[in-house]
């Protein structure tokens, strides 16, 4: 159970019931059905404190704290940050239909060690995949930052004072496919297409373009 300490009063009540009395009973239903499981429950509030505040039961801390384990910040373990990145590079590669190795910039490998990667994990993920969406150069991968203006990407060298609100992240990847497709005048494939000029599979882009929502309306793209 992912951010235990989010659980309200009421919930609490069930759940110490169930790690108690190791039964369940299903919504509507009137018999107790017995289970048998393991519980790893995770957190990053001090439940302790919220206990001194009544907002955590007391007696559920002390069933869910039998094996406590404490995952430092990712600021505090930076022999994991490249392992991690590598990983969710891979993971982007094979998302975006990207046939090229992906490589940081020399710079920003250096930002990412002075970071102190306030989001840990989810933030380095998140991070990654918006330099990537935005990088015009997939050798030479710029890390930007939340709150960061960057590079808009490889179609934006021919597409002369385009102005990008960058907003929300998925706001950011719509602007971005939106720029790519005036750019290519609505084709999704071929060499001068927008799925080249993003270094996607078309599939993908086409399968990208219909999860944001994205239509052209300035020229027919060829969907």
């Amino acid at each position: 159970l992912d951010e235990i300490g989010e659980l309200s009063l009421a919930a609490q009540v069930r759940l110490l019931r169930v790690l108690q009395q190791k039964v369940v009973t299903r919504i509507g239903g009137v018999q107790s059905i017995p289970v048998d499981f393991r519980l790893v429950a995770a957190t990053h509030r001090d439940l302790k404190e919220m206990v001194q505040e009544g907002r955590f039961r007391n007696d559920l801390l002390y069933r869910l704290n039998l094996f406590p384990l404490r995952i430092p910040p990712l600021r505090e373990r930076a022999e994991d940050l490249f392992p991690l990145t590598e990983f969710f590079l891979n993971r982007l590669r094979s998302k975006y239909g990207i046939s090229q190795p992906l490589v940081l910039s020399k710079k920003s490998v250096e930002q990412m060690l002075n970071y102190k990667w306030p989001g840990n994990v989810r933030e380095l993920e998140n991070t990654l995949e918006r330099s990537v969406l935005t990088s015009s150069d997939y050798q030479n991968i710029r890390v930007i930052f939340e709150g960061e203006a960057g590079g808009l990407g490889p179609a934006m060298s021919v597409v002369s004072n385009e102005l990008i609100k960058l907003e929300t992240f998925e706001a950011m990847q719509k602007h971005y496919f939106e720029a790519v497709l005036k750019a290519a005048k609505g084709k999704i494939s071929g060499t001068d297409g927008a799925a080249a000029l993003s270094g996607m599979h078309p599939n993908t882009l086409r399968s990208k373009l219909d999860k944001l929502g994205v239509t052209f309306k300035a020229v027919k793209p060829e969907l």
